[in-house]
């Protein structure tokens, strides 16, 4: 159990949620101890759906042509969706939901640290580049069984899966000066 209400959002398969409802303020049937609304998180399921077989699909790649640093041919991406109902009275519903993402964040930052004075001029003592590298890798999926009771009442099992992987390549130094610059005393002799 955590000590605060923050949510790690990496951790919600993506592919699986159908959609989001937002509360903006607290109704009847909520904890009593919440402080304002709530945010549900509906995952799909195959009666949401029209009747019939579903199945979906969708595959993409992310390519940065100019950037040299970035994989080749790009970072790739895909999902797949399947859902059914069955049952004489249409009243099993199954829903499989998968899929991957890889993203990738490459730049170039540039800090200068300057001299620590409250007249001008002041000089600049030091300077960093830093190549910056981050790969991030998103994959998981859910299975979802519904019965359907009667059109008021339901029952499911969902059991999801989801995998973050995130890998960071820092390449910095540091160009620097001493800070101390020589200052005469009162009788003119450099210190």
């Amino acid at each position: 159990v955590g000590t605060n209400r923050d949510f790690q959002f990496q951790t919600v398969v993506a592919d699986s949620i159908e959609r989001l409802e937002v509360v903006k303020s607290p109704t009847p049937d909520m904890d009593a101890d919440s402080i304002g609304g709530a945010v549900n998180m509906v995952t799909k399921n195959a009666f949401d759906r029209a009747p019939g077989r579903r199945i979906s699909y969708s595959a993409g790649i992310i390519w940065r042509p100019f950037e040299d640093r970035d994989e080749k041919p790009g970072r790739r991406g895909y999902s797949f969706s399947y859902s059914e109902v069955f049952g004489a009275n249409k009243n099993i519903g199954v829903s499989f939901n998968y899929g991957m993402r890889e993203t990738g964040s490459i730049q170039d930052t540039i800090t200068q640290t300057p001299q620590q004075v409250d007249t001008d001029p002041a000089f600049i003592s030091g300077v960093s580049p830093q190549d910056f590298r981050n790969i991030r890798t998103r994959w998981g999926g859910n299975v979802k069984l519904d019965y359907k009771l009667s059109e008021r009442t339901r029952f499911f099992a969902n059991v999801s899966m989801n995998k973050h992987f995130e890998h960071s390549n820092h390449t910095n130094f540091t160009f620097g000066t001493n800070t101390t610059v020589a200052t005469r005393d009162a009788s003119g002799n450099l210190t």
